[in-house]
């Protein structure tokens, strides 16, 4: 593991500890300091005074001399099991075949990418506070703390987003048959504008509601790349992925009609 990792493990395990059982090692009192110590260590850049804390709290020997030589082929195959899981809505089995995924990548770029995933169902559970601040672009904009919305994170210079935005638009009639709702947001990094925005609306025929936020949104969602998405329960998290992985049968799952 190199320092990228590691830090990725600390702010995975700190999203997801207040979501592990009373037996857990994160459970254990002490356990978030630990992980503060660890933080601050990696931000140092003391990968090995990192590892050793690490090994602390998860009660395992994460020594450089520990790790194993691992089984790509096994990773990929547990990866994609996650994956399908991820579709199907039971987000408890993605985490745990990210979690064995991860165990055997032994590739640190397996491991950073497998780590994305983990991060990302790590915040399912959260609460998933409020649109208040944020500016909405076109329609009106959804109450997050009651029914089913489904939450699209884009940026007007992305490819992906681009290809995405009208691709949701054709589920449209899907999600909101369920009881779903949309809601699409952005920061307009890289310089983005509200005309860059209204520009792929207008291509796109583009109808749910979009707006406008400073980025705590996407914090709190944990989302590092784009496009992503998110589910909303009556104000809690309960799915996060890439807008892709959210399969037929995981929106029956969050359907609310």
């Amino acid at each position: 593991m190199h320092v990228g990792i590691v830090g990725r493990i600390v702010v995975g395990l700190m999203l997801a500890g207040t979501a592990w059982a009373a037996d857990d090692p994160l459970a254990a009192p002490g356990a978030a300091d630990l992980l503060r110590a660890a933080a601050a260590q990696v931000e140092a850049g003391d990968v090995d005074a990192a590892r050793a804390t690490l090994s602390t709290v998860l009660k395992v020997d994460l020594s450089a001399e520990a790790a194993p030589a691992g089984d790509p082929e096994q990773a990929v195959a547990l990866y994609r099991e996650g994956d399908d899981a991820l579709k199907a809505g039971d987000i408890a089995l993605a985490r745990k075949k990210f979690e064995d995924a991860l165990a055997v990548a032994g590739d640190p770029r397996a491991q950073e990418f497998i780590l994305s995933a983990l991060q990302s169902v790590a915040v399912v559970g959260q609460p998933a506070g409020d649109l208040q601040g944020v500016r909405a672009l076109q329609g009106k904009l959804p109450d997050l703390s009651t029914g089913s919305t489904l939450v699209f994170f884009f940026e007007p210079w992305c490819p992906h987003c681009q290809r995405e935005l009208p691709e949701l638009q054709k589920r449209l009639a899907t999600l909101e048959a369920r009881g779903i709702a949309v809601v699409g947001l952005t920061r307009l990094t890289r310089d983005g504008t509200d005309k860059d925005v209204k520009l792929l609306v207008r291509q796109g025929g583009v109808k749910y509601p979009l707006g406008v936020e400073s980025g705590e949104i996407a914090d709190r969602f944990a989302v590092e790349g784009i496009p992503a998405a998110a589910v909303v329960q009556d104000g809690v998290i309960v799915w996060r992925g890439h807008p892709q992985q959210l399969g037929d049968a995981a929106l029956d799952r969050f359907a609310t009609r």
